[in-house]
């Protein structure tokens, strides 16, 4: 399923917007800006990863380059006409797509967006979704901002970030920010309805990550995360230390782990049944909210060190052995 919102949204007739699950001030607000023809020429679409920027914008596009004759003045798309056929194939001549070529956007795609604008189309309308932007480099940025500055009649730049602050401050002064926040349970749960509870709770409100947490991997990694603390809560201090290895194999493994484990600490202190395994919620709920709130916070340092490119092995053995000591040092 499509990030966001059901396959009727673009593939039929529907109003912009109508089946997009989740931030509805987003979708308002765009709404707004069509009705009082105040559409600003450079948008940027911020928020968090995985919840539907670049789908909502792709939508936003499609409606507004649509070619049915509208009964009403609801913004909407037929998903028939040439217009949105096209779109709908990746192939149409007044929307130019730009992705991250590796690492970074590169000044020769800020060139080809520059050139794209100055082809004709059969569409009044042109558009340039340019996605990741906080990977623009210097360079590509530069090269973008003049165009910005004083684009061309009807052309109209889309910028899709999950990070604000990582785009330049003179593009982010010169565009009109759509801010997006992360889905609500219920609304995670209207998109995969066969999600668990724990893993609605471990995505933390992207989508992205909730059909990442439906694989076998994760799944494994979450069931290895959980038995690691289970151990270290039993005092096996040398078996939790084995079993913290393949959890550290990489970076983003361990960080996933650390995430596992904060969750099961979290739910524990919220009395959220049924997310955590019972024998492992039997051994949490034993110690006192002072002591798992202590263990959270240890929790959130170690996973800054390994941000920081600490060694795992050692960070991961030293937060091992300060709560086995700390857990069973009077014993």
């Amino acid at each position: 399923m499509s990030l966001g919102q059901s396959s009727s949204d673009s593939s039929s007739g529907s109003s912009f917007g109508s089946s997009f699950v989740g931030n509805g001030p987003s979708v308002k607000k765009l709404l707004e800006m069509v009705k009082g023809s105040r559409i600003h020429q450079s948008l940027i679409f911020s928020g968090p990863e995985g919840v539907g920027k670049k789908k909502l914008a792709l939508l936003w596009i499609q409606a507004l380059l649509c070619e049915a004759d509208k009964k009403s003045e609801v913004l909407s798309s037929c998903g028939q006409c040439g217009s949105c056929l096209r779109l709908l194939k990746g192939q149409h001549e007044s929307l130019f797509v730009v992705e991250p070529s590796g690492l970074s956007i590169k000044v020769d795609q800020a060139k080809e967006c520059i050139q794209f604008l100055g082809l004709r189309s059969l569409s009044k309308k042109r558009f340039i979704l340019i996605n990741e932007a906080q990977k623009l480099n210097v360079q590509a940025s530069n090269a973008l901002l003049k165009i910005v500055e004083e684009p061309p009649a009807d052309s109209y730049f889309i910028f899709i970030t999950s990070s604000l602050e990582a785009i330049v401050q003179t593009l982010r002064s010169r565009s009109q920010v759509i801010s997006f926040g992360p889905l609500k349970p219920s609304e995670l749960k209207q998109v995969q309805p066969d999600a668990e509870e724990w893993q609605i709770l471990a995505s933390m409100g992207s989508l992205a990550k909730l059909s990442d947490l439906e694989s076998e991997d994760e799944q494994t990694l979450r069931k290895d995360s959980h038995r690691f603390l289970y151990t270290l809560l039993r005092g096996a201090f040398v078996d939790a230390t084995d079993l913290s290895k393949p959890l550290i194999e990489s970076s983003p493994k361990a960080l996933k782990a650390i995430s596992y484990i904060c969750n099961a600490i979290v739910a524990t202190l919220k009395n959220q049944k049924g997310l955590v395994p019972i024998e492992l919620e039997s051994l949490l709920v034993s110690q006192s909210p002072h002591i798992l709130s202590e263990m959270l916070n240890s929790l959130l340092l170690l996973e800054k060190n390994i941000l920081s490119n600490a060694d795992k092995k050692i960070a991961f053995d030293h937060w091992v052995y300060q709560w086995n000591d700390q857990l069973f040092s009077g014993q």
